[in-house]
C-alpha cells in the first residue's frame, strides 16, 4: 500500500475517531443532565430546560450540522425496544420541539391543558396588566430515567468504536505515552 493511500486510510479514520470522542462527550454530558434531574427533582420548567438540553445533546452527533458529520446508522439500531423508544421519542422532542418548532405538536402544556403546545397564552387582568407565557411540554421524571439509561447504553458502544480505531491507528502510527491533539500532533 503506497504511503499516499496509507495517510488517506489513517485521515478518515481520525475523522471517524474524533466524530465518536465528540459523541462520547454529548452522551456524558447528557447524562449528566439526566442525573441532574434525577437527583432534585426540579419543578416543571426547570425540567423542561433539562429535557430540552438532554435531548438536544443526545441528538447532536446524529446531526450533520456538527461539522465532523453525522454518527453512523448503528447506533440508531437497538435491538431493545426500549432504547428503540426512548431514541425515537428523544429525537421526536429535539426535531419537533427544540431544534425546530412545529405548531401542529400537541400534548399537555404548562396549565395542564390538553391540546396544542406551542401556544402563547396572554393573561389580561382587570386593571388591562397583560403577562404572557409561552407553552411548555411536559416532561415526565422517569423519562430522565430512560434517557440516561439510553446514554450509558450509547456511550458503551461509543467507547468500544473508539477504542478500536484508536487501536488500529497506534498500530500505524505508534508514539511515546504523552498527550496529542488528535489530527494535529497525532498521528
Amino acid at each position: 500500500m503506497s504511503s499516499n493511500s496509507n495517510a488517506a486510510i489513517t485521515e478518515r479514520r481520525v475523522r471517524h475517531l474524533r466524530r465518536l470522542i465528540f459523541a462520547q462527550l454529548s452522551m456524558q454530558h447528557a447524562i449528566e443532565g439526566c442525573e441532574s434531574a434525577i437527583n432534585r427533582d426540579p419543578p416543571l420548567h426547570e425540567r423542561a430546560i433539562l429535557a430540552a438540553g438532554v435531548t438536544t445533546i443526545y441528538s447532536s452527533p446524529f446531526t450533520e450540522g456538527n461539522l465532523l458529520g453525522a454518527l453512523e446508522d448503528e447506533f440508531r439500531k437497538f435491538s431493545d425496544k426500549d432504547l428503540r423508544s426512548t431514541h425515537d421519542g428523544m429525537w421526536l422532542f429535539r426535531n419537533r420541539l427544540h431544534a425546530h418548532r412545529d405548531l401542529g405538536v400537541t400534548g399537555t402544556n404548562q396549565r395542564g391543558v390538553e391540546g396544542k403546545v406551542h401556544v402563547v397564552f396572554v393573561d389580561i387582568d382587570v386593571q388591562l396588566k397583560i403577562t404572557t407565557s409561552g407553552s411548555l411540554l411536559q416532561w415526565e421524571a422517569d423519562n430522565f430515567q430512560k434517557a440516561k439509561d439510553l446514554c450509558v447504553f450509547q456511550l458503551t458502544r461509543l467507547t468500544k468504536k473508539a477504542n478500536k480505531i484508536l487501536h488500529e491507528i497506534a498500530k500505524r502510527a505508534p508514539r511515546r505515552p504523552g498527550t496529542y491533539v488528535l489530527g494535529e500532533s497525532y498521528p
